[in-house]
């Protein structure tokens, strides 16, 4: 728990932020023809929203790590100038550098040593992937809600996705936010190729699956929010 002067300078650190990278809101941007929108308290460019928030969220978790260091200290009340500098300082570091989530790579056998391990529980891999699915690669985010999987599955068996994933052209599927060795370089289809895969919208929530199913191979990934 933050002390009250602490807390207060937090909320100085977050108003600055806002200010130095919403900019300002005085409808110049609506003139050149961009939609905007609202949030924040401030206005921002609709397609950059989803980046703004989760710079945010990151910006703010480096001010309160630099606000838990200097917690117990007797100088506050003099160092209230440096305390707002090194907020400032920390979170423009990590708006910089696009609060990049730490990333985990794992291999799992077959479906059941992911469940065992808790992927499945975490929500890395889907649980709805084939019962012997198997030599399962996946890659996640540790701090955001993306993540890729590879998996193989016995190619006569003629798996089905679940009822919410709808089939859906190549077109309409939005890329991996990922990236790993193992991932095909035409996941998605190029817009100038032929698909070798049969892609689906899984869930309406940015999650997406392409199945070979001559080769008995398929990739599931969340692009995040």
């Amino acid at each position: 728990m933050l002390s009250p002067m602490l807390r207060s300078a937090r909320e100085r650190g977050q108003a600055g932020i806002m200010r130095a990278f919403v900019g300002p809101r005085d409808g110049r941007q609506r003139r050149r023809g961009h939609r905007l929108s609202e949030d924040q308290g401030g206005f921002v460019a609709a397609g950059n929203l989803s980046d703004l928030r989760r710079r945010f969220r990151c910006a703010t978790m480096s001010i309160t790590c630099v606000l838990r260091c200097l917690q117990g200290r007797d100088d506050l009340p003099r160092a209230g100038f440096r305390v707002t500098a090194a907020l400032l300082l920390s979170a423009g570091s990590a708006l910089a550098a696009g609060c990049s989530s730490p990333e985990q790579e794992t291999s799992y056998k077959t479906l059941s040593a992911a469940r065992t391990a808790g992927a499945l529980q975490n929500g890395w891999i889907p649980a709805w992937l084939p019962a012997d699915a198997y030599n399962l690669k996946e890659k996640h985010e540790l701090d955001a809600s993306r993540s890729i999987v590879r998996f193989n599955f016995p190619a006569a068996e003629k798996w089905a996705p679940p009822h919410d994933c709808s089939q859906v052209p190549p077109a309409q599927v939005s890329g991996a936010r990922m990236a790993a060795a193992w991932w095909p370089s035409d996941v998605p289809a190029p817009a100038a190729g032929t698909p070798h895969h049969s892609y689906f919208a899984c869930g309406g929530k940015g999650e997406f699956l392409a199945v070979d199913y001559p080769v008995g191979e398929g990739f599931y990934w969340r692009v995040g929010r």
